[in-house]
């Protein structure tokens, strides 16, 4: 009987145990139910507000998405938001990603700039491409407004306008170099750059009254190397490389226009690399008649000189490098020089973005071995707005 009085003590106890902790449980989980509670409420409180202030504030909902196709470095982090329009207010968002190697890092609104903010880390070793998206929830907080054009531009809120207080941005407007989405298709700056790499001819596009216009000349070839004439010490001689030819120059001006007026792009061409000579210029790159910029010098020719020797004796002899081409000249910088040849060796072009110097030729000799002489590259020309 007594052993039967003990497991009946020790069960009831084992209960009341059980229900403490749940109740513990239960007052924590009430605890976040409440908070929750009176952040709902006071959202309710904020808008119900505005309702007051404003008769004809409407609330209807409006879920925007701002998602794509991104490559993600490994542990590199890629942000992307989900902004509310103008006239509307958020209050919910959530993040996706359809590739579970993305860690999210980052599903939080930012009350201040009315957006949802999403960001991912990459947490394998692997460039992944994956799609991403960021959803915010947002409600029209003025009805008159969400369908009115405050500036003018013949576009409202809600037929897509992302920024009613300027008059130039608007769905289908010309995309510039701003760092703003302008036509609103949740993109910016896209389409805003054409390059040529070869003669063109470039049409300014609706819209558009101011250009930057890049340019850079085509670089010089590089010198031959020096030749070894002596019949019985040409094995023995050294002679000179040829010199690296100069890089094209580089312009960069911004100048008005009137859209639909045309401009010839003449692309310069890089300059021939020498054969038994030194390197021809680059030629100059030009935007019409408004800009114009030279082409890189051809290096020089390397040299070997015979002074005397016999066959079957020590041949003796003297050599000359050839000499770098110079740099192109352009109203915003000049080429660089090629450097100077050396013993065997050609001299280096100058280096540039584009319109490079050619490398000079390797000179003869039983020392002497390695490339020939190559041509400069072209120039080129970039035209932004």
């Amino acid at each position: 009987m007594k052993q039967h009085t003990n497991i009946t003590i020790k069960a009831i106890f084992f209960m009341l145990t059980l229900s403490a902790v749940s109740a513990v449980q239960a007052r924590d989980s009430l605890a976040s139910l409440r908070a929750d509670l009176n952040a709902i409420s006071t959202t309710l409180e904020t808008l119900q507000m505005q309702v007051d202030q404003n008769p004809a504030t409407q609330f209807i909902p409006v879920r925007i998405e701002s998602g794509n196709e991104y490559e993600v470095s490994p542990n590199t982090q890629i942000e992307i938001n989900a902004s509310c329009p103008s006239a509307t207010m958020l209050i919910a968002g959530a993040c996706s990603s359809e590739n579970p190697s993305l860690s999210l890092h980052s599903n939080k609104p930012d009350m201040q700039n009315n957006l949802w903010q999403c960001s991912w880390i990459n947490t394998t070793t692997e460039v992944l491409a994956s799609k991403i998206s960021a959803y915010a929830t947002c409600v029209v907080v003025d009805q008159l407004l969400w369908n009115s054009d405050t500036d003018g531009d013949s576009y409202t809120p809600a037929e897509g306008d992302c920024d009613d207080n300027n008059p130039l941005i608007f769905p289908g407007a010309i995309e510039v170099g701003d760092g703003v989405d302008n036509n609103c298709n949740d993109l910016i700056d896209e389409d805003t750059q054409i390059e040529f790499s070869a003669n063109g001819q470039f049409i300014v596009p609706d819209g558009i009254t101011s250009i930057q216009v890049e340019l850079w000349g085509a670089g010089g070839g590089g010198g031959d190397g020096g030749d070894n004439n002596s019949s019985f010490c040409f094995q023995r001689l050294e002679s000179g490389g040829g010199g690296g030819g100069g890089s094209g120059g580089y312009s960069n001006q911004t100048f008005n226009v009137t859209p639909g007026a045309s401009y010839s792009v003449s692309i310069g061409s890089g300059g021939v690399a020498g054969f038994g000579s030194l390197g021809s210029s680059g030629s100059s790159t030009s935007f019409g008649s408004l800009l114009d910029t030279g082409g890189g010098q051809g290096g020089g020719l390397g040299r070997g000189i015979v002074l005397g020797g016999t066959f079957g004796t020590s041949c003796r002899g003297n050599f000359d490098t050839g000499f770098g081409g110079a740099g192109g000249l352009g109203n915003n910088g000049v080429g660089l020089t090629g450097s100077n040849g050396t013993t065997c060796n050609g001299g280096v072009g100058g280096n540039s973005t584009f319109g490079k110097g050619g490398n000079g030729g390797t000179g003869e000799g039983i020392s002497c071995s390695g490339p020939s002489a190559t041509h400069g590259s072209s120039g080129h020309a970039t035209i932004s707005w």
